[in-house]
């Protein structure tokens, strides 16, 4: 699961873009490893939850951590841009180059910028930082 988060840099950028939505994921100190937020109840017995939180209440040395996903969804209910990821396939096998590509549809256009990534994860956090930019 820790694969699916967007990458710090990312974060950084939705959180200046106005990115506020729930997660369960956040970011510390500018350590680019995600850390889960757990909270520990006080009425006598202590538990452990994952719970959805928004920036709202977290110190500024926290930074929200969405999955790619859910970053993307922002981006199309918020601002009508959806970025896709596309995968190069020739004869039915990937190469060992950069095969992946990222895609912006954005209201009346589709971008593609000229970037091969290595991986899917890759050129999905490269196009969601590129839409973030176009906002």
């Amino acid at each position: 699961m820790i694969k699916e988060f967007i990458s710090y840099e990312t974060a950084v950028l939705a959180r200046k873009k106005g990115f506020n939505e729930r997660c369960v994921g956040i970011f510390y100190n500018d350590d680019p490893k995600v850390h889960f937020m757990r909270y520990i109840g006080g009425s006598g017995t202590e538990f452990e939850s994952l719970p959805w939180r928004r920036q709202e209440g977290l110190s500024a040395d926290y930074i929200l951590a969405p999955l790619r996903s859910s970053l993307n969804q922002w981006l199309t209910d918020k601002y009508n841009i959806t970025v896709y990821v596309i995968e190069d396939v020739v004869y039915g096998h990937k190469s060992d180059y950069g095969d992946s590509h990222y895609y912006i549809k954005n209201r009346h256009e589709i971008l593609r910028p000229e970037n091969d990534f290595m991986s899917d994860a890759d050129a999905m956090d490269a196009g969601l930082r590129e839409a973030l930019n176009l906002i």
